[in-house]
């Protein structure tokens, strides 16, 4: 998970990205956006569960200046199966629809850029007869606290290169 605050004419939007496989894994997230900032009018959010599936709301701000900036944010650093998460803390000064849009997307863009990209490389089927995997490259620790299972490894100097199973089905979570 990575966060990142940004302040705009008093208002302070407060921006979580974290990995997310699916749209069920979001719900977790939200809420401790949330708890998190229980001052906040609004959490808008965006998850780029996939090349092709996504989900964004506005959190209750006007349409298109909430969700729409986050997964352009997410789009624009060429993220998949993260979510981001923005609190919005109002200060008392109104930004308009074009000041909300900049000031959600900035916040998710500094979020995603505070966090690491793990690359995920699928091997080829014939690698790994027939069966394929992936291979990642993460701090170890940081899979199991996402309740990850790890068929293999080869772990040193404090990281871990698992063997995870392709495609781990819809019970996958991860947010």
């Amino acid at each position: 998970m990575a966060a990142a605050s940004v302040t705009v004419k008093k208002s302070t939007f407060h921006a979580v990205a974290a990995p997310c496989a699916t749209a069920a894994a979001l719900p977790p997230l939200l809420a401790a956006v949330a708890a998190a900032h229980p001052t906040a009018r609004h959490v808008a959010h965006a998850a780029r569960l996939s090349p092709t599936a996504a989900r964004s709301s506005d959190g209750g701000e006007p349409r298109g200046t909430g969700g729409a900036p986050l997964l352009a944010a997410l789009d624009g650093a060429r993220l998949v199966g993260v979510a981001v998460a923005v609190a919005r803390v109002y200060g008392g000064v109104k930004l308009g629809v074009g000041g909300l849009g900049r000031a959600y997307g900035e916040a998710a863009a500094a979020a995603v850029a505070a966090g690491g990209r793990v690359p995920v490389v699928p091997r080829s089927r014939a690698a790994s007869g027939g069966g394929g995997v992936m291979v990642v490259d993460v701090p170890d620790g940081v899979l199991g606290a996402f309740g990850v299972a790890v068929r293999d490894a080869t772990r040193g100097a404090g990281r871990v290169v698992p063997v995870l199973e392709e495609g781990g089905g819809d019970d996958d979570q991860g947010c």
